[in-house]
């Protein structure tokens, strides 16, 4: 297979989130089905969201988030609160033993 092939990765990602098996995939589109796990993510979420994705979601300034609030790519949204809920209790902690300290 050339290296350098043209894929219209927006249409493999399509097909991908139809539930179309990535072995039909592999022939439609005439890539390798590594190629294809890393440039796609599965219809479940599921999956590494490659290179496309990210350069996507680099000219956008990052990930958008949808609509239902979970977060635009595999639930990060969710996953990111949990973080700054974190944060937020680290903040405190950091804050009271600063006063503690001082």
């Amino acid at each position: 297979m050339p290296k350098n092939k043209n894929v219209d990765w927006a249409a493999v990602q399509r097909d991908r989130d139809a539930g179309t098996p990535v072995s039909e995939l592999v022939k439609k589109y005439g890539i390798s089905n590594p190629r294809i796990y890393y440039k796609t993510h599965g219809a479940n979420g599921n999956g590494h969201a490659g290179g496309a994705k990210r350069a996507q979601a680099a000219k956008r300034g990052g990930f958008k988030v949808a609509k239902n609030g979970t977060g635009g790519m595999n639930g990060y949204g969710e996953m990111l609160r949990d973080l700054e809920a974190k944060r937020a209790k680290l903040d405190a902690v950091i804050a009271g033993i600063r006063e503690l300290a001082g």
